[in-house]
């Protein structure tokens, strides 16, 4: 087991993070002759859009990785790689000469390995968020980040947008006072009929499907199990809470300078959907903290948003409210809203309303990646900031299934009050796959 990360220490590596990206500009600063050479593993939507960014800033793609025939083959032609450099098997990839950095885009489910795996090949890492389907899992991928001293930034960029971190540094500046709640949402107002109804088929003959369920144990195949649909079922990831519920309550950690809730509970469930997902499309997760309560809620059928009017649009996805004795502020990637208290609570506290451009996110973000790479210093996103943000919302799921709350000691990693629940947060590997760092 990995030595636990202090709320000490987190706090420290958070707050440390600091705003320096608010002043870099969203360009390349490494010199012309020094590219990085990163490969890419996992072809995906967002593979593919990172291969896109990660170009922007001059990185040389070397190598692309995939067990989809056809997505290698759309990921080759977006990188301009040679056939030869195409891989099937993520381990061949990672023998590829001239590597200094690996891109892990694949499903959650197989982050921890190919990860792992890099770091002991001697690669820096940029991977996807969650950080794994496990807490043990994020548990290994930081012990080997450590122990093989590498690079990591992990995909969450709202950590780089520009009004998430002022709007943090207010708060730790006391401008909204004490914050006693935090509350954010992700909201949607879909077709009931969602992913549809599973219709057992054999795979396409360009998957090799047996690779892509990798540690899992056997399932059968139906299109919506696979590429896209894989958020909304708990072998491959968590539904909304572990997919949006990263990004904001990653934010809110950093607000908050905590790394770990006391307790968890979560209410909800199926209450929408009439499709063959497994992960609920209405879900209200509390989470305590010292001197402080948190809430994550999700609904799909209704995407009213409980923020302010006339100032916002009512129906809106995401976002986040935190309420202080001297105000509430609100953060989403364009806006930072700030309502006083009436007086006299808000007197001296000016209202704030902000509207940015977060398309330059990801760039600062990449950027901060590639620059990190030559310092070696730790990313404003490292594998440890990730791994507490997803174990947050791995808990909700535990909470949710489990039906229990829960107590949580987050120095030790451990569930105290229900120690059988402890069993939920790690699973067996199919053979022939380990994790071993």
């Amino acid at each position: 087991m990995t030595k636990k990360l202090t709320r000490r220490q987190f706090n420290r590596s958070a707050a440390g993070a600091s705003f320096l990206l608010a002043s870099a500009p969203a360009v390349n600063v490494l010199g012309a002759n020094e590219k990085v050479n990163v490969a890419l593993i996992g072809c995906s939507g967002r593979g593919m859009g990172l291969i896109r960014e990660f170009m922007k800033l001059e990185a040389n793609f070397l190598a692309v990785c995939d067990v989809d025939r056809q997505r290698l083959e759309q990921g080759r032609d977006i990188a301009g790689v040679e056939e030869s450099a195409a891989y099937k098997d993520y381990r061949n990839l990672l023998e590829h000469k001239g590597l200094d950095a690996v891109i892990v885009a694949t499903p959650p489910h197989w982050h921890a390995i190919p990860f792992v795996d890099a770091c002991k090949a001697g690669l820096d890492i940029y991977c996807e968020k969650a950080l794994a389907v496990t807490i043990w899992e994020g548990q290994q991928m930081v012990k080997a980040a450590r122990q093989y001293d590498r690079v990591v930034q992990c995909g969450t960029q709202s950590h780089s947008a520009v009004n998430f971190q002022e709007g943090v540094q207010l708060i730790h500046e006391g401008y909204i006072g004490h914050v006693q709640k935090a509350k954010s949402w992700s909201l949607r107002n879909n077709d009931p009929k969602g992913m549809g109804k599973a219709v057992i088929t054999d795979p396409p003959e360009h998957l090799d499907w047996d690779f892509w369920l990798g540690p899992l144990p056997k399932r059968p195949y139906f299109p919506q199990r696979c590429h896209g649909g894989f958020r909304w079922f708990w072998d491959t990831d968590g539904g909304w809470m572990t997919d949006w519920g990263v990004h904001q309550l990653d934010i809110v950690l950093w607000a908050l300078q905590q790394s770990d809730p006391l307790s968890i509970s979560a209410e909800g469930g199926k209450f929408f959907f009439t499709d063959c997902s497994e992960t609920p499309d209405t879900l209200d997760t509390n989470f305590g903290f010292k001197d402080c309560i948190v809430q994550f809620s999700v609904r799909s059928g209704n995407a009213f948003n409980p923020a302010h009017e006339p100032e916002m649009p009512t129906w809106d996805g995401y976002g986040i409210e935190f309420y202080g004795t001297k105000g509430t502020l609100f953060l989403d990637r364009d806006r930072l809203i700030v309502w006083p208290e009436k007086e006299p609570f808000g007197q001296g506290t000016p209202a704030i309303n902000k509207t940015v451009d977060h398309n330059e996110m990801n760039q600062r973000h990449i950027s901060d990646f590639l620059t990190k790479l030559k310092t070696r210093e730790r990313c404003v996103c490292d594998v440890e900031v990730c791994h507490k943000a997803s174990n947050i919302c791995h808990l909700g799921s535990i909470a949710f299934r489990s039906g229990e709350r829960l107590v949580w000691d987050g120095d030790n990693e451990t569930i105290t009050n229900h120690p059988e629940l402890n069993s939920w947060l790690r699973r067996p590997y199919r053979k022939p796959w380990k994790l071993e760092v």
